[in-house]
């Protein structure tokens, strides 16, 4: 499981969601023999709340988790698309 959760991590990562230290840091936690899966270990942390974690799910089911769409500054749950992450709000 720990290949298709790193997958998980860079994904994360990429999309802005997650640092590279956190990354590892969740992954050190299933190398220790926590069978999560990636995700519930990350939220766990603080790493991500159980919005952004579904958020990157549906951009990965579009296609879209390698895009930079995690790091938009908006509070989890808001409804814009990854088409939108890199345009100033205009506010």
């Amino acid at each position: 499981m720990i290949e298709s959760d790193s997958m998980t991590g860079d994904g994360l990562v990429k999309a802005g969601f997650i640092d590279q230290e956190q990354m590892e840091q969740v992954l050190a936690k299933q190398r220790s023999g926590d069978d999560r899966r990636f995700g519930a270990i990350a939220i766990e942390f603080g790493f991500l709340t159980d919005d952004q974690m579904m958020r990157y799910l549906e951009m990965w089911a579009r296609g879209e988790s390698g895009s930079e769409a995690g790091d938009t500054g908006q509070s989890p749950g808001q409804d814009s698309g990854p088409d939108d992450a890199s345009q100033p709000s205009g506010d």
